[in-house]
């Protein structure tokens, strides 16, 4: 049986996923219409002022790197953290919830803890990825700190004697993707609350598609300008 305090620590992890979740799935959306886009990359290339748009893309892609890591650290509010209480409690979470703190289930339904298993797997699988180890790397030695091949995962995967390639901003995407998949697993497994991540993306997607379709070749208008 979860004591008091046990509830109220994963009540606080639940809401502090939530709020880091809205904001990253317009990030993943204006990230997922850019990259990879050749109407984007006809608008910007060759391009004085096409500097100020790919800082914005710089931007967005070092903060899907810290929506991503930080979902997954051993310590904060983490989807980590998270399964730390509660990975084994299925059969619990559907007696709270039968009890009335959330829409009711029935008491001794299997699906809560298929559902934990299943995000288990995928912590294990995802962190464990050399892609994943590379945005640990971004984030510790280049975004958070000026530590570049100094921090304590560094330093393990030389002793493992292991290559680590760059991420990729597909990597960054699909990493970050999943991330939020997971995070609704979160949402769905606590409060019974059901929420589709490729919605918030797709308006967000949506809404920058057309962005760059309105946009004009930036270099062409610099020639103007110039002229």
């Amino acid at each position: 049986m979860f004591e008091e305090k046990i509830v109220l620590k994963v009540n606080e992890i639940v809401s502090q996923l939530k709020k880091q979740l809205a904001p990253a799935l317009y990030d993943i959306g204006f990230f997922d219409a850019t990259i990879d886009n050749p109407v984007a990359r006809e608008k910007i290339q060759n391009s004085f002022s096409g500097h100020a748009a790919d800082i914005a893309i710089r931007a967005v892609a070092t903060k899907l790197v810290m929506f991503t890591t930080r979902s997954w650290d051993n310590n904060g509010n983490s989807i980590k953290n998270f399964l730390k209480h509660t990975r084994n409690e299925g059969d619990e979470i559907a007696r709270i919830s039968s009890t009335g703190r959330t829409p009711s289930i029935p008491r001794n339904d299997q699906r809560i803890q298929a559902l934990l298993d299943q995000l288990v797997r995928t912590q294990d699988e995802l962190t464990e990825s050399l892609k994943y180890k590379s945005l640990l790397l971004l984030r510790n030695e280049h975004i958070a700190h000026p530590l570049e091949g100094k921090s304590d995962i560094s330093k393990k995967l030389k002793k493992d004697n292991i290559q680590v390639d760059q991420a990729t901003y597909s990597d960054i995407l699909r990493l970050s993707k999943q991330t939020a998949e997971a995070i609704c697993s979160v949402i769905y497994i606590w409060d019974r609350t059901s929420k589709d991540p490729e919605s918030a993306i797709g308006i967000a997607k949506r809404h920058t598609e057309e962005f760059w379709r309105q946009l004009p070749v930036l270099s062409k208008t610099e020639k103007i300008t110039a002229s």
